[in-house]
């Protein structure tokens, strides 16, 4: 058991505040996160390290104002630009699965380190600190699921495209592209087919009366 008057749960007024600051320390998490990057060895375009920062600052207003009182439902409602952001580097090819994992992670790495200065500063418990965490790593394992989910509709999609696509070469290598009619391939394919089932006995399929 712990000591007589030790805290045994975290305390809902210090998480407050903690959501709060870690809110208006959105940018410094989303340096730390792109300080991380830098320091890896896959840099991606400008364009796509853009789209990263602003996924790094969306999840960290969306955990902060949940740490702040704010039902899980608004998180939700603020994280979806960070879900469409993944569809759209899903749909554009613009970064592989494996670095958008990467980069999510750092972003947890980032606003825990924010979280943990921002607790110092104010004092608050360790135990409040640590439920934080807790809603930090709960924000990130939601980000990845919906990561994953826009990178497989997106194999889905393209997949059914490339199907698509090969049914309408093979159908257009056997047709005429105007009328839709078989064309010379398509009926020459026809006629060998006939001529090799055709039994050895029988009379010539080209012969005449």
């Amino acid at each position: 058991m712990p000591p007589a008057g030790q805290a045994t749960t975290f305390d809902a007024r210090e998480l407050r505040g903690l959501g709060q600051a870690l809110n208006a320390r959105t940018a410094d998490v989303v340096a730390a996160m792109m300080r991380r990057t830098r320091e890896s060895d896959v840099l991606l375009e400008d364009s796509v390290e853009e789209r990263f920062a602003r996924v790094g600052a969306v999840s960290t207003t969306a955990v902060a104002r949940w740490m702040s009182g704010e039902p899980p439902e608004v998180a939700r409602d603020v994280g979806q630009e960070s879900w469409q952001i993944f569809a759209q580097l899903a749909s554009q090819r613009s970064a592989p699965l494996n670095e958008v994992t990467k980069r999510c992670l750092r972003w947890c790495d980032a606003a825990c380190e924010v979280a943990a200065d921002c607790a110092a500063r104010m004092q608050i418990s360790s135990l409040t600190l640590e439920h934080a965490y807790a809603m930090l790593r709960r924000s990130l394992h939601v980000t990845l699921v919906r990561m994953c989910e826009s990178f497989e509709q997106e194999r889905k999609r393209a997949e059914s495209e490339l199907e698509n696509r090969q049914q309408e070469l093979a159908f257009l290598a056997t047709h005429d592209t105007l009328t839709g009619l078989a064309n010379r391939a398509l009926l020459l394919d026809r006629v060998e087919q006939m001529l090799r089932r055709a039994p050895r006995s029988s009379p010539s399929v080209c012969s005449t009366a």
